[in-house]
């Protein structure tokens, strides 16, 4: 059951979940964000994919984007890796000085080193 520390859930914990449950859905999602918000008490919504595909935190870290299929716009999941285009994007060092010279290679490397030179 995945809850850990040594939790084990016996006949007490089995007759308390339908009574928590049903005190649960005496309010909606809003109303128990307002108490539980009010009182302090720190919680987070358990979301379904959709919405969790559909809300803020989703929206600010560009989970999703639009486009289009076959003439319609649609939204998909966007991809993870995310690659700088921004001015503030540095060039690669240049050869010189700190550059590993073929000797200070672990000698299964410097066969592929000499490889990669004599092609360039």
């Amino acid at each position: 059951m995945g809850l850990g520390h040594g939790f084990r859930p016996g006949a007490a914990y089995e007759a308390e979940r339908p009574v928590i449950a049903r005190a649960i859905a005496t309010r909606t999602l809003a109303e128990w964000t307002t108490a539980l918000t009010a009182s302090s008490v720190p919680f987070a919504p358990v979301l379904t994919l959709g919405e969790a595909m559909e809300s803020e935190q989703a929206a600010a870290l560009g989970v999703m984007r639009p486009t289009t299929v076959g003439g319609e716009p649609v939204t998909v999941p966007a991809t993870p890796v995310r690659i700088s285009t921004s001015a503030g994007a540095s060039e690669p060092p240049s050869v010189g000085p700190h550059r590993r010279s073929e000797s200070t290679l672990p000698r299964s490397s410097r066969s592929s080193a000499s490889a990669i030179s004599s092609a360039s």
